[in-house]
């Protein structure tokens, strides 16, 4: 019985061809690849939102109307009063927004100082940002495009997402809370407040990705707003906070206390316990995160006994106010309050004096969070005592407002991106590989992919994961547009052993999957069993290329297992040599010697010279078979006779014969073969009828003895 089988490269084939190529595999990046990465080519390519795409819609007062110049008091300036809930109210257009791009607006008042007499400018007093917004979220169509953050008396900037390359186009809305604030300089010597109306100009700057470094400046108009000088801190334990002391995530629908300055006595070692306070429905309910840490800052003091306010005046360095003899310590009590103990204030010995100053700092990042309130309050209860006899200095209550949120919402028109993909193998027919199976194990190929963009959206990349798991992505110099294809190629190393690739191929946008693209690859050597101790090599066109032995082919087997991943090589031709050995041709043209096996019984009928008769065996046997049961003495004398007369007469062989003619006789017939099996020679040293011997093993008392196995053989030669 025959039968036909297809090889991988641990077969014949690839065994023999092992000892010519070996290599591994690898990725060659095309040509278009950028070296920068993926982001950052795609910001070369893409357009960038601009100052152009920004629009100032109006300053609007808490009842709606339009604002121009504007004023703290109705008797100060030649503007409307800003009132609280004012609002800055701006429309940007998204059309061109990539993920990662940025707008930021920053108020900025410009004034000459009424003290100095120096120009200035600043963020933090004229009409300023009220919000503190940790995470704003610009929502279109259900989908997140943008985030806004806040700072109060800072800027605003919004970062757009990915989900804003879900929009074709768009409009977001940003409404930013503000407020007239005025500038308050510390430390000076002055018997009570003095407040100097100061006017300004005011503008809000504008700052995107794609104008770079360029600032738009729009909303010109006059500002009036206070000039305090105030009077000596010494007496005051007041606590402070700054415009951003409350944060608020309206996502998580959190107040957060951001920062937390405790003003203490002076010169004074005290013990304070800071509780969150709530005593009403608009105060937070809130409490201290995990991991806060008190740290101290001390103020120094003029020789007229006011506040030095310059960077020196204030020692932030734990260690150098360790090294003045001073230190804090702090719990977490289990009511939720916080401790913090002050010691060696009263003993330094600093000219003018010291204050020290609990700052309270948070690693969440935030001091203490809690529900979100609109318009709510967040306290803090300081209960300051007397380090020493526990006596009740002050207890100082300090609520700082729960800013209003900025405003961002948009509209827009989705996005629907959408493409297909085919494959091929550059250089081979149709459907090599795709439909067929194509002849590339080993070989450095390239695999074509034609991308269709079918979507509303133009397709800025391409990306295209190989069978190893490497990417490759393709930025397009021009985005394809709706309709248009592309071809995007991908050189790779197939493995030697390779039967079946799959790559994937993806784009952008949407995070399109094309899907998964299968190459077959043909590693079709095959072999067929003849039934008679041999197989015949087949090669990848179908054409037998030699007939080789069971031993010879485990030979080959053994071989193959110590080979991995070779070059795609093939047997085309092979021929037996007059030594037995076996010289086999390959498809790159070189040579592998395979040295002769030994060779026993039947075997040896394969090299001999009239080695073809055993093609005919089955012809013989047929037309003969009918005599293969006549045992006749007289037939068995004229046959004896025969081959004695023809001096090819072999006893043993003869006796061999006669007892086997039943099974012989199936194969030779009784008379012509008996004529056949006695030629000697016909099987290399012996006669036909002594190779079945051989191969039999029986026929006499005695079994015949099979040689013994050579020893390997190491000379193995490749031609080249």
């Amino acid at each position: 019985m025959s039968r036909s089988l297809s090889f991988s490269k641990r077969t014949v084939a690839i065994a023999l061809a092992a000892s010519v190529v070996a290599s591994g595999a690898q990725v060659v990046a095309p040509s278009f690849e950028s070296p920068f990465g993926a982001a950052v080519a795609q910001a070369q390519q893409a357009g960038h939102i601009t100052n152009d795409d920004v629009k100032f819609i109006k300053l609007e007062n808490v009842d709606g109307t339009e604002l121009g110049d504007v004023s703290y008091s109705a008797s100060e300036g030649s503007g409307v009063v800003l009132k609280k809930g004012a609002l800055l109210k701006f429309e940007i257009d998204i059309k061109n927004a990539q993920p990662g791009d940025t707008v930021t607006i920053k108020p900025l008042t410009r004034f000459t100082n009424p003290v100095t007499n120096k120009d200035s400018s600043t963020t933090y007093s004229g009409i300023r940002l009220v919000s503190a917004d940790a995470s704003n979220t610009l929502t279109v169509n259900g989908v997140n495009v943008a985030q806004l953050k806040v700072a109060a008396g800072g800027q605003a900037t919004i970062t757009f997402t990915d989900g804003v390359k879900n929009l074709v186009n768009g409009t977001a809305n940003v409404n930013l809370p503000v407020e007239v604030h005025g500038i308050y300089p510390e430390g000076i010597n002055l018997d009570a407040p003095r407040t100097t109306p100061t006017t300004g100009d005011w503008v809000a700057q504008i700052k995107t990705t794609g104008s770079g470094e360029e600032l738009a400046e729009v909303g010109n108009r006059k500002v009036t707003f206070p000039y305090t000088e105030s009077t000596p801190h010494k007496p005051i334990l007041s606590a402070w906070g700054g415009p951003g002391a409350v944060v608020v995530d309206e996502e998580e629908m959190t107040a957060n206390l951001a920062n937390f300055h405790q003003r203490l006595p002076f010169m004074q070692d005290v013990e304070v316990t800071f509780r969150p306070l709530k005593e009403n429905d608009n105060d937070v309910d809130w409490k201290f995160n995990d991991g806060v840490e008190p740290v101290l800052e001390l103020w120094t003091f003029n020789d007229n006994g006011t506040r030095n306010v310059s960077d020196s005046g204030t020692i932030k360095d734990m260690q150098r106010i360790k090294n003045m003899g001073i230190n804090l310590q702090s719990k977490q009590n289990p009511d939720g309050s916080l401790t913090v103990t002050v010691t060696g204030v009263e003993g330094v010995d600093y000219p003018n004096g010291i204050k020290p100053v609990v700052v309270l700092r948070g690693t969440n990042p935030y001091v203490g969070s809690g529900t979100y309130i609109r318009d709510g309050k967040v306290g803090m209860l300081a209960e300051i005592k007397d380090q020493k006899s526990g006596a009740p200095v002050k207890d100082v209550e300090t609520r700082f407002d729960v800013p209003p949120s900025a405003a961002l919402d948009g509209s827009g028109e989705d996005a629907k991106p959408a493409a297909e993909a085919t494959s091929a193998i550059d250089g081979l027919p149709e459907g090599a590989g795709v439909d067929s199976p194509a002849r590339i194990a080993g070989k450095d190929t390239k695999f074509n992919f034609t991308v269709k963009n079918t979507g509303n959206v133009p397709i800025t990349k391409v990306e295209i994961t190989d069978p190893e798991g490497n990417k490759t992505e393709k930025v397009l110099d021009v985005p394809l547009a709706p309709g248009a294809e592309t071809v995007v190629s991908v050189n790779y190393k197939v493995p030697g052993d390779a039967q079946k690739l799959e790559f994937a191929v993806k784009a952008t946008p949407g995070a399109l999957d094309l899907g998964t693209f299968p190459f077959l690859v043909d590693q079709s050597l095959k072999y067929k069993d003849n039934g008679d101790g041999t197989v015949t090599l087949i090669d990848p066109t179908g054409k037998e290329t030699i007939v080789v032995t069971k031993e010879e082919y485990d030979k080959l087997v053994k071989r193959v297992e110590e080979l991995e991943k070779k070059q795609d090589v093939y047997v085309i031709d092979g021929v037996r040599n007059d030594d037995n050995s076996i010289t086999l041709t390959l498809n790159n043209g070189q040579t592998i010697t395979i040295p002769a096996a030994k060779k026993a019984g039947l075997e040896k009928c394969l090299n001999a010279p009239g080695g073809a008769l055993l093609a005919l065996l089955p012809v013989l046997g047929l037309l003969t078979a009918g005599l293969s049961q006549l045992n006749v003495d007289a037939i068995n004398k004229s046959i004896i006779d025969w081959q004695k007369g023809a001096g090819i007469y072999n006893e043993e062989a003869a006796k061999f014969v006669a007892q086997n003619r039943g099974p012989l006789g199936a194969l030779l017939g009784a008379l012509i073969g008996s004529i056949i099996l006695f030629v000697p020679g016909l099987c290399g040293d012996v006669s036909l009828a002594g190779a079945l011997k051989e191969s039999f093993g029986k026929g006499s008392s005695t079994p015949a003895v099979p040689a013994p196995k050579p020893a390997p053989n190491t000379d193995d030669q490749d031609a080249a």
